[in-house]
């Protein structure tokens, strides 16, 4: 446990160092905020929608395969926690989508023009 810890130290103390330059810098609102989430669950799906899917197949070859059935059964719940994940990470995915289109981040009110924030606000142009 104290190496499991360690390590992940090891990898969040140059973050917290150059935390400055980092990436929330920009973090003035709730708009900047949402779009940076995105941006990053953007970057880090296809990694880890791959993972679950390989983390899939492995399981559904080592459940084919296996000669026992305690083998059969470690490999099935393997691979229904591999579903739990892969459902988990695509909800994340869509729940990100949709408070973006929600509070409309991809819209940008600028000026005092009364009807640019009631257009901003009712979703049309």
């Amino acid at each position: 446990m104290k190496k499991v810890a360690f390590l992940a130290a090891s990898f969040a103390l140059p973050v917290l160092a150059f935390a400055q330059n980092g990436p929330f810098k920009e973090a003035k609102d709730l708009n900047s905020i949402v779009d940076m989430i995105k941006s990053l669950i953007n970057v880090a799906l296809p990694i880890l929608v791959a993972g679950a899917v390989l983390w899939l197949a492995f399981n559904i070859v080592r459940y084919v395969v296996a000669g026992g059935e305690e083998a059969k059964a470690g490999a099935k719940t393997h691979i229904v926690w591999g579903v739990v994940g892969l459902f988990a990470i695509v909800s994340i995915w869509g729940l990100v989508g949709m408070l973006t289109t929600t509070f409309k981040t991809n819209k940008a009110v600028t000026g005092g023009d009364v009807t640019k924030l009631t257009t901003g606000l009712t979703g049309t142009n």
